[in-house]
């Protein structure tokens, strides 16, 4: 993801980070609760229940976290 040309040193900064912004993302979609009801695109619930109690246990660090970011004047982001 860091090599040219989605990531070039002699660039803009903005293309490089919108470019590796993207990936980034998309590798995130292997962490979120939405996949554990998509395996091969079957709508099904495939974690036990363990599975999903540990999942939002580590998960809520980051919506913690993202909650305490201010949008704008005193309007703080919903991180859930």
């Amino acid at each position: 993801m860091l090599q040219p040309p989605a990531f070039d040193p002699t660039s803009d900064a903005a293309p490089n980070y919108g470019d590796t912004a993207h990936h980034w993302h998309e590798l995130t979609h292997g962490f979120d609760d939405e996949v554990a009801v998509r395996p091969q695109g079957n709508l099904r619930d495939w974690w036990t229940e363990a599975d999903g109690k540990e999942f939002v246990k580590r998960a809520s660090c980051i919506s913690d976290q993202y909650s305490t970011y201010t949008i704008i004047d005193d309007i703080k982001i919903n991180g859930s």
